[in-house]
Order: C-alpha cells, then structure tokens, then sequence
C-alpha cells in the first residue's frame, strides 16, 4: 500500500486472492527504502486497513494480516504453525 492504488484496486485483489483459494492474505505498507526508491503517493491510515482487514473476513478469508508495519515474512513461521495446529483441532 502506498503506491497509488485506489480502494477499488486493492478490494479487487483481495477478492481475486480469496476466489483463487488463498487462505492468508497480508497488506502492509511500502515504505521507500531510499532515494533512488519510488517514493510514497500516500499514507494509509490504520482506520483503512482495518476496513480491508473486514471486507476481507466477510468474503470469506480465514486470516487477514493488515497494517502499516505488517509484512509478509514477519512471524510467518509463527502464523503458519498456528494454522497447523489449527487444522490437527487442536488449536484455535
């Protein structure tokens, strides 16, 4: 998120992710790395990504990781051992 995508945009792709199966969806948001690094065309609110977070949940996708500091490696091992131990019942 950041780089000029409209609300639209990115409802479509998390739509597009949960159609073709995928369980897991992170957004997070770019932050320029340096100079020489496309810049940010916007901060996204954090009010914003808990409405993606929701309208993900309600099409259906069973975990939504949204937030300017969310990134998808970050505590991955950790997300997916919990869906692991999810699905063996017993976990959450």
């Amino acid at each position: 998120m950041g780089l000029g995508e409209s609300e639209e945009e990115v409802k479509e792709t998390i739509r597009d992710l949960q159609e073709a199966g995928c369980d897991i969806i992170t957004i997070g948001h770019y932050l320029q790395a340096d100079r020489r690094k496309l810049g940010v065309k916007a901060f996204i609110t954090p009010q914003q990504f808990k409405a993606y977070e929701e309208f993900g949940y309600q099409l259906g996708v069973k975990h939504m990781y949204c937030g300017p500091f969310v990134r998808s490696s970050y505590n991955a091992h950790e997300i997916q051992s919990k869906l692991v131990v999810g699905a063996h019942g017993t976990g959450q």
